[in-house]
């Protein structure tokens, strides 16, 4: 099948997932998110783009060392997407690194409308009740504020 052609079914058009973000930060549960928008882009001849953000704001409350921490995160970061890429050329897959500064829900939201995303694939891991009310949870904001479709993995 052709990845440009559109699928229709009884009238309604189906989905085409030709652009998929994956978000990442690095841990044991985004590596699993990673490893199912690694499957998707390679059963769907989807471009792949890895992401992380930068949360700057986490820097700033580290304290008198600002410059010391973000440079730190950004590194961490490089590392996270870095891992994503490598995942994807063992595949034989191309894959576009994305490194930001931000609150990660709003830049997932931001770069997934910049890209044209038609999938946004993210790890979840658990949160007690508390946490979740108290600070809600990345994947949560994004779920909820964002207009592309999402797909959430959860952590085992």
């Amino acid at each position: 099948m052709n990845g440009e052609q559109d699928y229709r079914h009884e009238g309604r058009q189906t989905a085409r997932y030709q652009r998929i973000l994956v978000a990442t930060d690095g841990s044991e549960c985004s590596v699993r998110a990673s490893a199912h928008a690694l499957y998707l882009a390679e059963s769907l001849g989807a471009r792949l783009y890895a992401l992380h953000s930068v949360n700057v704001q986490r820097a700033f409350h580290m304290g008198i060392h600002f410059g010391e921490a973000v440079a730190e995160l950004s590194k961490f970061g490089q590392n996270a997407i870095d891992g994503v890429r490598g995942m994807a050329q063992e595949r034989g897959l191309e894959c576009e690194k994305i490194l930001v500064d931000g609150v990660p829900h709003k830049s997932i939201i931001r770069v997934s409308d910049e890209i044209g995303a038609d999938l946004i694939v993210l790890g979840s891991t658990g949160m007690t009740s508390l946490e979740r009310a108290l600070i809600g949870s990345e994947s949560q904001k994004v779920l909820l504020y964002s207009e592309r479709p999402v797909l959430l993995v959860r952590e085992t």
